[in-house]
């Protein structure tokens, strides 16, 4: 509650934004939805792809796609 009351949000959605915005940033660089699930602790893809989905309202394959396209 004080770091909430302190910062604005709980710790939950904070280290859910930290995670989430590395995610994007891997994604971003070239790795693959896989290889960005594993390396922030994901247990499989799965889970990942829908906790990003939730967060970004988009796939990461599909934010992968349009980054490879732009480039």
């Amino acid at each position: 509650q004080i770091y909430r009351s302190a910062v604005g949000e709980t710790l939950h959605s904070y280290f859910l934004r930290i995670r989430m915005e590395k995610a994007r940033q891997l994604l971003r660089e070239g790795c693959t939805v896989t290889e960005t699930a594993m390396l922030l602790g994901y247990s499989t893809v799965h889970p990942f792809s829908r906790a990003y989905k939730t967060y970004f309202k988009v796939n990461p394959s599909r934010e992968r796609m349009t980054v490879k396209a732009g480039k």
